[in-house]
């Protein structure tokens, strides 16, 4: 081997050193909230429970519990309690004990058979059954209640219909 390159440059001997080891890191694992929507089409009916950690849209019909650790939009028909963090019922049948962590909204056209208990909820539609919300309970002017509400506040507008009782707690 030759000291010199091609321009009669002397060349620098090129030692190898060693490494040192790198140490690996402890990997951390983060957990993502669950973002995953199941989907249940229209013309769609099952027969039994479901359970999911994501969230739901249900268009179809359900003959059997819900329990969605995420939120829930109810399009179709649900004949079983449901659970979830939140849920929107859009011109639906519910004949179901509802238990919802945070807000319920119940749509003008909708149909809730079955006690509603929440956070908050707001009823443009028919529930007939007893509420029980922690925060606040909204009826608005095309509602109709046939139960008892149990609420930290409550709001009703003109035209609204509520035939039960009133426990401001």
């Amino acid at each position: 081997m030759s000291l010199f390159n091609e321009k009669n440059d002397p060349v620098k001997e090129t030692v190898a050193t060693p490494v040192a080891e790198k140490k690996e890191e402890p990997v951390t694992v983060v957990e993502t909230p669950k973002t995953e929507v199941g989907f249940i089409s229209s013309g769609t009916k099952i027969e039994g429970n479901i359970t999911s950690t994501g969230h739901l849209v249900l268009n179809g019909e359900v003959t059997g519990s819900t329990h969605v650790d995420g939120n829930v939009v109810l399009k179709g028909t649900a004949l079983g309690d449901i659970e979830c963090s939140s849920l929107l019922i859009d011109k639906a049948t519910s004949n179901s004990n509802i238990s919802a962590a945070n807000n319920v909204i119940v749509k003008a056209g909708t149909v809730v058979t079955g006690n509603v208990s929440c956070k908050n909820i707001t009823v443009y539609g028919t529930v007939e059954g007893d509420i029980t919300a922690k925060g606040g309970v909204v009826l608005k002017n095309t509602a109709v209640v046939n139960g008892n509400i149990e609420a930290a506040r409550i709001g009703i507008e003109s035209g609204a219909k509520l035939n039960g009782k009133v426990n401001i707690k």
